[in-house]
C-alpha cells in the first residue's frame, strides 16, 4: 500500500513541476495525460484492492462523446472483458452506478434497479461499484468496481467510504 500511495503522489508532483515548467504541455499534451492518467488509475486500483483484499477489480471512465463506460485498467479480469465494447450509460451494474451517481454494494443492492438480472459472474460473492468525479468536476469522471470471490466477506458501507477517501487521494 505504501508502495501505491508513493507511486500517487509522484505522478502528482512531476504533473505539478511540469505545469511549472510548462503549464501548455501539461495542459495541452493528449499523450502526458492519458500516460499519467493510467499510471494514477492502476495505482488507485491497486491501493484499493490490496487495502479490501479484493480478488479482481476495474477502473472505467466516462466517454463524453459516447456516453459509454470503457475500462482504463483491470486487474485479474478475462481480456474478453477487458477489450469489450464498454458499457452505455444507465445500463449495466457499472452503467447504473455512474448514471445515478450513487455506489452498489453486491448482492445487497440486487433488488435495487433489477439488477440481480445483471449479474452474470455467478462466482463472485460480492460486487461493490463506486463512481467518482474529478477533484472539481461535478459529472461522474468513472467508475472503480471491486469483486470478492470468498463466500466469509461482503463489502459495506465502510468498505464505500475508504474508496472515496483513496479515490480523493489521488
Amino acid at each position: 500500500v505504501e508502495e501505491v500511495f508513493s507511486q500517487i503522489a509522484r505522478t502528482a508532483y512531476h504533473k505539478r513541476r511540469l505545469a511549472e515548467i510548462s503549464p501548455e504541455v501539461a495542459e495541452a499534451d493528449p499523450i502526458f495525460v492519458k500516460y499519467y492518467e493510467e499510471k494514477l488509475l492502476n495505482s488507485l486500483l491497486n491501493c484499493c484492492t490490496i487495502a479490501l483484499n479484493a480478488y479482481s477489480g476495474s477502473v472505467m471512465t466516462v466517454d463524453r462523446k459516447t456516453h459509454m463506460l470503457n475500462i482504463k485498467v483491470a486487474s485479474k479480469l478475462n481480456k474478453e472483458i477487458v477489450d469489450g465494447p464498454g458499457v452505455k450509460l444507465g445500463e449495466g451494474i457499472a452503467g447504473i452506478a455512474a448514471a445515478t451517481a450513487r455506489p452498489i454494494i453486491l448482492p445487497k443492492d440486487k433488488d435495487r434497479n433489477d439488477l440481480s438480472g445483471m449479474m452474470k459472474r455467478q462466482y463472485i460473492t460480492s460486487s461493490m461499484v463506486v463512481p467518482f468525479q474529478k477533484k472539481n468536476g461535478s459529472a461522474v469522471y468513472g467508475v472503480i468496481s471491486l469483486n470478492i470471490i470468498r463466500e466469509e466477506r461482503e463489502f459495506s458501507e465502510k468498505d464505500i467510504s475508504l474508496v472515496k477517501e483513496m479515490v480523493n487521494m489521488a
